[in-house]
């Protein structure tokens, strides 16, 4: 597990891993939260007048779930992976 926690971001177990946020690093969210801060800071000091401020939305969370591909819950996306895991032989099957 510390190999694969080490991968690098172009590698494809990586991309496979991470999904859709394969290119967000901390960077990315942290910039994301300040601008966010920022936002609401500036909506608070205008008043409150207007309409709230979103947060920035970054990765993932950005991307639309295809209608046609459910969505899998933590424990089936975790099951998925140790099946995968097993299957190239890097921990024992169960």
């Amino acid at each position: 597990m510390v190999l694969i926690r080490r991968l690098g971001r172009d590698s494809a177990l990586y991309r496979e891993l991470a999904g859709d946020n394969a290119d967000v690093d901390l960077g990315d969210h942290l910039l994301a939260h300040i601008g966010t801060l920022l936002a609401g800071a500036n909506w608070q000091r205008g008043g409150g007048k207007g309409s709230r401020p979103k947060p920035v939305k970054v990765g993932a969370d950005t991307a639309k779930q295809p209608a046609d591909r459910p969505v899998k819950t933590r424990q089936q996306r975790g099951d998925d992976y140790a099946a995968r895991l097993a299957n190239l032989g890097l921990i024992p099957a169960t």
